[in-house]
């Protein structure tokens, strides 16, 4: 079954969010917060906790395909197979939601990539070929609709649906039928302003491809990854298209409970690992010069110009 990715003009201009309930504060992302569940913060959750929620398996997907509204600021690292089969790439990213600046380096055997963000216009040069762009660079976030709903009957509380309008009508589910049997996609921009990190701090496509037929995916359980409290979900590939195109059957996914990040993927082909995504270290941040993103935003982009001298 093939893909095909929606963008109705209201997706390229703006995201409209159904908004009611709680605003989204500054401090999300930090672990310890306490939700009427159980009385227990987010880091204390157990698998007998999640086996108890009826909901939580819309509530991790949700999660996923609007992480970016679980957090201000992050930065880290991970390797990845996505790039290039059979290699780990390394990528390296800080990322500052709410003012709109990124920082990523990619590093493989052909990649040596640096790229900014900052102040709606992307710097990006590639050492390994002499690439350098400069160009203008829109940003897509309103601030004014960033916002979280909070569900107390889930892990994940905060991971309601959420709508687009499409200039007619709000639209709730991010993955439809077409009128011609295909599955259509209706994608969010992306506000992380970054080309390879989004695929752990906003893993919107790995959801939307793998997550939204909740029959073919289970809870596998309940684990610490890198001081995060994570949900470990697995389950089958059931698009040929999609399993060709990651090389893999069967996948097993580790998700940040509070913010949907995903930390840690594999995928695996007649049982062989085929594919993996590993988060090696990251750190949630609030907003503000304070994270010393920006600073280093600046610094990341005298070293391209330097090197494009």
């Amino acid at each position: 079954m093939s893909r095909k990715k929606l963008t109705p003009i209201c997706l390229i201009l703006a995201l409209v969010i159904c908004i009611s309930g709680v605003a989204f504060a500054s401090s999300a992302g930090k672990q310890g917060t306490n939700y009427d569940n159980f009385g227990k913060a987010v880091d204390e959750y157990t698998f007998s906790d999640l086996k108890k929620i009826s909901n939580v398996k819309e509530n991790i997907y949700n999660s996923m395909i609007n992480s970016v509204d679980f957090y201000d600021a992050v930065e880290g690292s991970f390797t990845t197979t996505f790039i290039r089969a059979g290699e780990d790439v390394t990528i390296d990213f800080k990322v500052d939601i709410p003012q709109q600046v990124a920082i990523e380096s990619v590093r493989g055997s052909i990649e040596n990539l640096r790229s900014v963000c900052m102040d709606e216009m992307l710097y990006s040069y590639n050492a390994s070929n002499d690439d350098y762009i400069e160009c203008y660079y829109a940003s897509q976030l309103d601030s004014s609709e960033r916002s979280v709903k909070l569900d107390y009957n889930a892990c994940l509380p905060h991971a309601q649906k959420m709508a687009f309008f499409d200039g007619e009508k709000a639209i709730y589910d991010r993955v439809v039928t077409m009128a011609d049997g295909e599955r259509g996609y209706y994608y969010r921009p992306d506000i992380t302003n970054t080309a390879y990190a989004s695929q752990c701090i906003f893993p919107q496509s790995l959801g939307m491809a793998l997550l939204p037929d909740m029959d073919n995916w289970e809870i596998s359980g309940v684990r610490q990854c890198l001081g995060r409290q994570a949900v470990v979900i697995s389950g089958a590939v059931t698009d040929p298209d999609y399993a060709k195109k990651i090389s893999s059957d069967s996948f097993e996914m580790t998700v940040d409970m509070e913010t949907g990040v995903l930390l840690e993927f594999k995928g695996f082909s007649g049982g062989e690992l085929t594919q993996h995504i590993e988060i090696k270290n990251i750190h949630f941040l609030s907003s503000g010069a304070d994270n010393g993103i920006r600073s280093a935003a600046k610094s990341a982009l005298n070293v391209i110009n330097h090197s494009t001298k």
